[in-house]
């Protein structure tokens, strides 16, 4: 069983190999396979930034 910190890291890597398609937060709770609450949730936590901010910041 994969950790949540690990789904939240899975979701930061394919943002990172990704920054040129659009990416949705329902979908990376779902690759994190978590609810998107809890996903939402559990990566300001981690990252310190709101999943989307965190988008918005690395796809500049």
């Amino acid at each position: 069983m994969m950790h949540a910190w690990e789904g939240i890291q899975k979701t930061i890597d394919y943002i990172e190999g990704n920054m040129s398609e659009e990416i949705k937060i329902e979908e990376l709770a779902e690759m994190a396979a978590l609810s998107q609450f809890y996903f939402q949730r559990l990566f300001k936590r981690l990252v310190k930034k709101p999943g989307n901010e965190y988008i918005k910041l690395r796809m500049g």
